[in-house]
């Protein structure tokens, strides 16, 4: 009898255990999602490559953030096909980051004192820790609630935690209306004082002026020899 209460109350134990396990792990998200089968997870996860970042030097605009309660800052940037999320302190110091392998855009939201990681080609929101353990796959459903998330949540430019807001923004002039990226994060606390937590706006202004050369130049290589071109055929006439 002594046996049997035993071995109850153990496989009791690990039942507890588990489902404890199982919640701590499980993803708590705006979207509405649902499950991912396991070829799908072991493919994605293999996909994105996702490896721990142990420094990072700032040099990317940010293309999308998050901030904790605990006001642990989340940034994301965006290189190609080659992303970045790193995690900062309150006062802007580097803690951790992920480097992983994306074609498309992605947004980032705290879960906790974990990062999810929402895809936005794959419709895949991931779950990982601070080790870059994937604790968790689901796929985002198709539905007007969740592209609302998308746009006024996941992709928003101001977030507002505790009394402090945190704002990613450009100043670079004109330019502002058409960067698909923001160069500084400024934080605003209760009193109004205003704190630059991140900044590459120089890097980033110098980046968009050396592409906007570009693109004037080979405006006016096109436009100078559609004109030859026009004479060539006027001299033949």
């Amino acid at each position: 009898m002594n046996v049997k209460k035993t071995v109850t109350i153990t496989l009791l134990f690990f039942v507890f255990a588990l489902g404890s396990g199982l919640k701590t792990s499980a993803m708590t998200t705006g979207f509405t999602t649902e499950s991912m089968n396991s070829e799908k997870q072991k493919l994605f996860k293999s996909n994105i490559n996702i490896i721990s970042l142990h420094s990072y030097v700032k040099t990317n605009p940010i293309v999308c953030f998050d901030v904790n309660n605990d006001g642990l800052i989340a940034l994301g940037f965006d290189d190609d096909s080659h992303k970045t999320i790193c995690v900062y302190n309150p006062d802007g110091e580097f803690i951790y980051g992920y480097s992983f392998e994306s074609s498309g855009s992605f947004g980032v939201e705290w879960d906790g004192g974990n990062i999810l990681i929402y895809f936005v080609r794959s419709d895949v929101a991931a779950l990982f820790n601070s080790s870059a353990t994937c604790l968790e796959l689901k796929m985002i459903s198709n539905s007007t609630e969740n592209n609302t998330y998308w746009n006024h949540t996941v992709f928003e430019k101001k977030r507002i935690v505790g009394k402090n807001e945190y704002e990613i923004k450009n100043d670079l002039g004109i330019l502002n209306i058409v960067l698909p990226s923001y160069s500084q994060l400024i934080k605003t606390d209760e009193n109004g004082i205003k704190t630059m937590l991140y900044n590459v706006n120089d890097s980033y202004g110098a980046k968009i002026l050396v592409i906007l050369v570009g693109i004037i130049i080979f405006i006016i290589i096109v436009v100078v020899g559609i004109i030859k071109e026009f004479k060539k055929k006027n001299i033949v006439k």
